[in-house]
């Protein structure tokens, strides 16, 4: 992984933050990333930058300040006591508030998948299950389905969590937690046309969280077209926009 510095108003050109290694031995053999890599910051000064080994392994390289520490294996994804699986890429991270970070990634079953550092130790990833549509049969009756694109979390500097991810219909579904409960799925809906005609979206979403109560998400639509939807505190996020 390779890291560019900005010092003052110059960047301070790239330099080799090194690779994940296996050891054998006292031997350690350099291996590659398998994900681009994501980053947060807690506090001031810190920074803790996360990607996917070459086993599907979680790996976390925190800053302090001064330098990079070696990467070290938060591992795989365990659920209800099953074998080690893979982390599936690709991986979005945030810090919520000044002690939590959390890792969202997408299941091997279309699930969100959550891991969270609450200060001083990581959980193990869990399961908050897959978003939900009417059934084509009886659509007063809401089905499973699974997250068509990958998730995307954004902390804002609070215990709030907001998750995004594409839903089957190429809608943006929008999931959070307030600090003590988790919500279900709800769509924010697509773009439309002048005409009303639906535009999905075609990619994964990124959000950011830039003041208090203030939060923007931002995807692609099918027609090539960057859309914004916002949401400023109170009430359901606005509706996408160009």
């Amino acid at each position: 992984m390779v890291h560019g510095t900005l010092r003052g108003t110059e960047w301070g050109g790239f330099e080799s933050i090194g690779s994940p290694a296996a050891w054998f031995g006292s031997v350690g053999v350099p291996m590659g990333l398998t994900s681009a890599p994501v980053a947060c910051s807690l506090l001031p000064g810190t920074m803790d930058v996360f990607a996917l080994g070459a086993s599907g392994v979680l790996l976390h390289s925190p800053w302090d300040g001064k330098e990079f520490a070696e990467f070290e294996s938060l591992g795989g994804v365990v659920l209800n006591g099953g074998p080690d699986s893979p982390v599936l890429p690709p991986i979005s991270a945030t810090a919520c508030g000044i002690r939590s970070i959390a890792i969202a990634t997408r299941g091997a079953r279309g699930d969100l998948l959550v891991k969270w550092w609450d200060g001083t130790k990581w959980t193990p990833f869990a399961s908050l299950g897959l978003a939900a549509e009417p059934d084509q049969l009886y659509p007063a009756v809401k089905v499973p389905v699974p997250l068509s694109g990958p998730p995307v979390c954004a902390g804002g500097g609070s215990t709030r969590l907001d998750v995004f991810a594409r839903g089957q219909r190429g809608d943006l579904l929008h999931k959070w937690w307030d600090g003590k409960d988790w919500t279900g799925f709800e769509s924010v809906g697509c773009p439309a046309t002048p005409e009303g005609a639906l535009i999905p979206f075609t990619a994964a979403s990124i959000a950011c969280a830039w003041g208090k109560f203030q939060l923007d998400v931002f995807a692609r639509g099918s027609d090539g077209k960057l859309y914004a939807a916002t949401w400023s505190g109170s009430g359901p996020i606005a509706p996408p926009q160009a």
